[in-house]
């Protein structure tokens, strides 16, 4: 793919006849899919039509298919989904109720929880446990948007 300037860059993901089956059903026929860097797609269809399966597929969820999936400009295949997190892929469900009790964040983050502080990935004060959180306007931040889903801040 080209960039503005007219240079040829790889695409951030890309995917190249993805073929899945399910019993004798067709799922995928043949997806292509192109991600550049900085970009936002939505993907939209009817039910059946093959979405989440897309998206299964490219997160590892999914391992038994047809086709390539490129990352960066190489081919790469997902194992698992801890696999393609790894490559900084997740699916993020479209329910985001998973836990109760939960927050928005600690859901979101559930299963890669840093062991220590400093090896969290985002650093971001409002993901830190209570009693090293940061600043009051990110905790009012986060404290809104939980309330806009009625969900609490911090675990009950």
């Amino acid at each position: 793919m080209n960039n503005l300037s007219g240079l040829k860059v790889p695409a951030a993901l890309e995917t190249r006849g993805i073929v899945k089956m399910f019993g004798g059903v067709h799922a995928l026929r043949g997806v292509a899919f192109e991600l550049l860097e900085g970009e936002v797609h939505a993907l939209l269809g009817e039910n059946g039509a093959g979405k989440s399966t897309l998206m299964n597929v490219i997160a590892g969820n999914i391992t038994d298919y047809q086709g390539s999936i490129i990352l960066g400009g190489l081919p790469t295949r997902f194992a698992s989904p801890a696999d393609a997190r790894d490559a900084g892929i997740a699916l993020i469900p479209q329910e985001l109720d998973l836990v109760h009790g939960l927050s928005i964040a600690e859901n979101l983050y559930m299963g890669r929880e840093p062991h220590r502080l400093e090896d969290h990935p985002i650093r971001c004060p409002a993901f830190q446990p209570p009693d090293l959180r940061g600043t009051k306007p990110t905790l009012r931040r986060l404290e809104s948007i939980n309330r806009d889903y009625q969900r609490s801040t911090t675990p009950t």
